[in-house]
């Protein structure tokens, strides 16, 4: 099966692919893990899954890079999470705050336009990184990139709630709602129409928190695992350099619990990703669409 567009001469022509797939593969704690981390590593996908969906705004082997990075991580994390996404070929996530969690579970996802319209308050992480108010919901198939938005703090002091969400869907589920080009500078599908709860293969949340939220689900959508988002032992940066935290790699690697150690190797302030810095990311073409989708843009230009 062809999982990708990009071979692996391409990501290993970025010169730290080779020393993260050893690191990933020196994780493996039976053959099991190593044959699916060689095939998440050097194709793209397991069995009948790729992580790929062709769906984005943009994608490059360097993006390709981060996407096969992100489930290599979760299969070391949660080996039996990485199973359900396999199995329900779920590859498409959003992430987000625990606040977000009521609407979710009652609505959907919703646009942010369309949560205002309804009278939902977004409260989440992308109320603080609105321009104007979003006709889309922003979704991706690169789960990191997933799982950094979900740091992002709600704009609600509600501790109760405070932990990081990543919603799964399928590409199947995608092709039946349809998605629109939006403009950004990272790997972003927009998907203009609501994601009812019935359309929702799983929610990701920290394996402490997955009871409580079972119980809000009342079994009506799964709940998985997903740990440690902010505990990786590598960072990737906007150039796709690759950086190695040596302490939380050991420490993954003899099952020890995780801390908060300090990043090595680099400043730590070039390391960290704060939710300041994603914010500044986010924030880069402000002033050139002033916050417009693609659609708006477009109409203003006639």
């Amino acid at each position: 099966m062809n999982y990708s567009s990009y071979s692996i001469d391409q990501l290993m022509d970025n010169k730290y692919y080779s020393e993260i797939c050893n690191r990933f593969l020196s994780l493996a704690t039976d053959e099991e893990t190593q044959k699916k981390l060689e095939s998440i590593l050097y194709k793209g996908g397991y069995g009948e899954y790729s992580f790929s969906t062709d769906l984005s705004n943009k994608d490059n082997p360097s993006i390709e890079l981060r996407r096969r990075i992100s489930m290599a991580y979760l299969l070391v994390n949660n080996p039996d999470t990485f199973d359900y996404l396999v199995d329900n070929k779920t590859n498409v996530f959003h992430g987000t705050n625990a606040n977000a969690l009521p609407g979710i579970i009652k609505y959907g996802v919703r646009s942010a336009k369309d949560s205002l319209k309804n009278g939902v308050e977004v409260v989440t992480g992308e109320k603080s990184t609105m321009f104007h108010t979003r006709s889309f919901i922003s979704f991706t198939d690169v789960l990191d990139i997933a799982e950094d938005y979900s740091t992002l703090p709600a704009s609600t002091d509600n501790e109760l709630y405070s932990f990081e969400v990543v919603v799964g869907i399928t590409k199947l589920t995608v092709d039946k709602l349809g998605h629109k080009t939006i403009f950004s500078d990272v790997s972003e599908i927009g998907i203009p129409t609501t994601v009812v709860p019935e359309d929702i293969s799983v929610l990701l949340v920290p394996s402490d928190k997955v009871d409580f939220v079972r119980k809000m689900t009342n079994g009506k959508i799964k709940v998985m695992a997903v740990d440690n988002i902010n505990e990786k032992f590598y960072f990737v940066d906007d150039f796709y350099r690759i950086y190695f935290n040596e302490e939380k790699y050991k420490s993954l690697k003899n099952g020890e619990p995780k801390s908060n150690y300090e990043l090595t190797g680099v400043k730590e302030t070039v390391l960290s990703r704060t939710a300041t810095s994603i914010k500044e990311h986010l924030n880069k073409f402000k002033e050139l669409i002033q916050g417009k989708d693609a659609e708006d843009v477009r109409k203003a230009r006639l």
